[in-house]
């Protein structure tokens, strides 16, 4: 009898194994389920690689703040959005530091101008930080990695591109940068009560670069020149905002 008992638990055993395999066989060779659109859903599911054409800004401003886009397109959890935002607050902090240390205002030129008054006209050379600003870009890589993964870093870092270069073979600039790899000048033009934006000219200091001109809101104002700048500042916050006027 125990013989018997012991075959029959044999045999009970290798059919569960059996019926799993089949089990797992049959799972395998059924259709995935179909993505529908639902219209009562606020959803929709796309491919990854469909991500890689949308070119969402990984940052909102020139102060470098997560966009509300790249926040809900990676999933990023507050505590990831937290971390990531203190990682590029350090970078930029770093960045802005190395300008200043040889960064001057300098008297401007005629040809700094541009139809303002030299009264009107605030002129600062400052220097190539691209050597620090490698060691500083290695770091925030390696950080913002860390925190978003392989995959989402790859995502951000392609995009990151509009607002600051991402390798050291990258020599192109749009008005929209808030961080440079070469030396150049700038000036700032003065402000009028109510003004919400205040006015820039920027030449490389290298030949060959092209020049760019454009408009930042009052906040954006970097921090080696905010110092400089305050009054006027001040001046265009002594009023309600104009109203009228956009962003460059």
């Amino acid at each position: 009898m125990r013989d018997a008992l012991l075959r029959a638990q044999g045999d009970t055993s290798n059919s569960v194994t059996r019926l799993a395999a089949l089990n797992a066989q049959r799972a395998a060779r059924s259709p995935r389920s179909v993505y529908r659109w639902d219209d009562n859903s606020p959803l929709v599911r796309v491919p990854k690689r469909f991500l890689d054409q949308l070119q969402l800004p990984p940052v909102a401003d020139r102060r470098g703040r997560l966009s509300e886009q790249i926040k809900e397109v990676l999933q990023l959890t507050d505590s990831e959005a937290q971390q990531a935002q203190s990682d590029i607050d350090r970078f930029l902090s770093n960045y802005h530091a190395a300008q200043a240390q040889e960064m001057r205002r300098v008297e401007p030129k005629e040809r700094d101008l541009h139809e303002h008054k030299p009264e009107e006209t605030r002129v600062f050379e400052v220097p190539d930080v691209s050597v620090q600003l490698g060691e500083f870009r290695q770091a925030l890589f390696g950080e913002l990695e860390a925190v978003l993964g392989s995959e989402r870093f790859q995502l951000f870092r392609s995009d990151l591109r509009h607002w600051m270069p991402v390798d050291d073979d990258y020599y192109g600039s749009n008005s929209g940068h808030a961080v440079h790899n070469f030396g150049y000048r700038i000036r700032f033009y003065q402000t009028q009560p109510g003004d919400r934006w205040v006015t820039w000219s920027l030449n490389a200091s290298e030949p060959n670069h092209n020049a760019m001109a454009g408009a930042m809101s009052l906040d954006e104002v970097p921090e080696p020149f905010r110092g400089h700048l305050q009054d006027w500042i001040s001046l265009a916050q002594s009023q309600s905002p104009k109203d009228g006027g956009a962003q460059k």
